[in-house]
């Protein structure tokens, strides 16, 4: 069953010798009036379409535009984000069996959506992932060789968006209400065994008491203490380092509630180098037999929830949310 979330990236330029933080605003990349969402728009037109358009390193992934919304604000697209590599049958209800091939590519729908504020100097990219499919990487490589093209004197990045040192202000109040981690997939050492087959195993940790600000500090979690609770559980050895059950594929999320009641949580591996917020996208499905995919509309109420939770770092943030919400409504 597919489980929708959201994590918020920030897109930010700054001259490659630049000192002292320096950055460039998105309306004027390299001072010749080259836009940030000019060069976004232009890399999500290349590849709209009715076909995918194949990874130049790695033939078995894909990625393609199925449609866009380019607004002053904002810009709105869904992805189609596909694997080759694996052989197999589609059952379809009612229906006869359809094969298909190794140089097949099973193909996702995933949505983003790129925030331009008003004097910002970062763009905000809301990446949706589908249990496992995301277009983070994919969409990422794409960007960043665009952004090099157009503008070779300066370094793009494209991080995970956490302020930790406005998280700090309250950690001390929230108590954190969950702790889950997720077991390495079969082939790994750290691989734990389910009724004799190697599986999707979720451990989870509901501590008494723990404040947030145990986990967190100005820069961020403290992941050596997250994975240190993973000691005590049967199959996992307790002399591996975070960094150690991180590269083997373990990967941890943290929930939480913040002072004025929204449900957040952040993320730890997933092979990114920092901790990720996520947000839930839609309603909770455990309990439904059939997954159902979130609207558009939800997904975009999930991005407002994001813009509204960061006035410290962009005035300009709050205001994206209330069009993207009035724009995916109509």
């Amino acid at each position: 069953m597919a489980s929708y979330s959201m994590s918020p990236y920030a897109i930010s330029a700054a001259p490659r010798y630049a000192r002292d933080g320096e950055r460039r605003p998105i309306t004027d990349l390299d001072g010749t009036g080259i836009t940030f969402q000019s060069v976004i728009n232009g890399v999500l037109d290349t590849i709209s379409g009715d076909q995918p358009h194949i990874d130049g390193d790695d033939s078995s992934r894909a990625v393609r535009v199925k449609g866009m919304r380019q607004e002053s604000t904002f810009t709105f697209a869904e992805l189609g984000v596909g694997r080759a590599g694996v052989e197999g049958t589609l059952y379809r209800h009612d229906d006869d069996p359809v094969p298909y091939e190794a140089e097949d590519h099973n193909e996702a729908l995933v949505r983003s959506i790129f925030a331009f504020p008003a004097g910002g100097y970062e763009v905000f990219w809301m990446n949706e992932r589908a249990s496992n499919s995301s277009a983070l990487s994919d969409l990422a490589k794409r960007l960043k060789t665009a952004f090099r093209d157009v503008a070779p004197d300066m370094t793009v990045k494209i991080n995970p968006v956490v302020a930790w040192s406005a998280v700090m202000a309250w950690a001390e109040q929230v108590p954190v209400k969950e702790l889950r981690f997720d077991a390495p997939q079969d082939g790994s050492s750290q691989a734990m065994g389910a009724n004799g087959s190697h599986g999707k195993i979720r451990v989870s940790i509901k501590p008494q008491g723990m404040r947030l600000n145990r986990l967190v500090g100005h820069e961020g979690p403290d992941r050596n203490l997250v994975f240190g609770f993973l000691s005590e559980v049967p199959g996992v050895r307790d002399d591996l380092s975070a960094d150690r059950l991180v590269q083997d594929g373990w990967e941890a999320s943290v929930a939480f509630e913040t002072p004025s009641g929204h449900q957040r949580s952040f993320s730890l591996g997933l092979g990114e180098s920092a901790p990720s917020l996520i947000y839930n996208v839609g309603p909770d499905q455990s309990n439904l037999q059939q997954p159902i995919r979130p609207t558009n509309l939800e997904f975009a109420a999930a991005c407002d929830a994001f813009l509204n939770d960061v006035p410290e770092i962009s005035q300009g943030a709050p205001s994206v949310g209330a069009a993207i919400l009035q724009g995916l409504q109509e």
